[in-house]
């Protein structure tokens, strides 16, 4: 599966709000997507595939460090961020879809690093696509808008 997959089932996702995919590759850490909220407010979002290993569990390495400073530094100044992403086993069947945000900016800078278990994600399949908008559309109404301190 490849990363331009994943940006048409976030477009089919969001079909009722604006989004932009930015063209600056000079910039390291660009995300992929920038999302409109009803609010006013803008989310970014970077889109990747990651690939689950044999004991169940997966890395976010797909997600370069410069991504992630980004994504801590628009979160620092009070954005909203979301990392959409598609897991897929070992032969690249796909085994569903999520997305990963973090309470605390400094959170980002580990994701890269970090191991994730399949038992601790919810995981959603090309039918329940309508449930993964729900539950990321929730975040973004309930998601605590003042910006983060060091």
């Amino acid at each position: 599966m490849k990363e331009s997959n994943v940006g048409e089932v976030y477009a089919r996702v969001f079909t009722d709000y604006p989004i932009w995919s930015p063209n600056n590759a000079s910039n390291a850490g660009w995300p992929d997507r920038f999302m409109l909220l009803e609010n006013s407010r803008v989310v970014v979002t970077e889109l990747k595939v990651f690939t689950m290993n044999k004991s169940n569990y997966f890395r976010a390495n797909r997600f370069r460090p410069t991504q992630a400073a980004w994504f801590a530094k628009w979160q620092r100044a009070g954005g909203l961020c979301c990392l959409f992403f598609a897991l897929q086993d070992n032969d690249e069947h796909l085994i569903g879809y999520s997305f990963m945000t973090q309470q605390h900016w400094r959170d980002w800078l580990s994701v890269p690093d970090n191991k994730y278990m399949l038992q601790d994600r919810q995981l959603f399949d090309s039918d329940h696509l309508p449930e993964l908008r729900r539950a990321m559309v929730r975040w973004f109404d309930h998601r605590n808008v003042i910006p983060q301190v060091a």
